[in-house]
């Protein structure tokens, strides 16, 4: 069973840097969901300070 959400977290923590807009639009919406998810995550991880990190 597939699981896009997770497939879009686990991209965005693998990658260096963010994927432009164009590049995960084609993929549905758990997918860009779970995307945005983990950038939010690595955005905090980077800061080292969750609340300062909200988008």
């Amino acid at each position: 069973m597939a699981n896009p959400f997770g497939d879009g977290v686990m991209d965005e923590l693998k990658a260096q840097t963010p994927q432009p807009l164009s590049e995960i639009q084609h993929h549905g919406l758990e997918y860009r969901r779970g995307y945005i998810c983990g950038y939010a995550y690595n955005l905090a991880e980077a800061v080292g300070d969750r609340a300062k990190s909200r988008v």
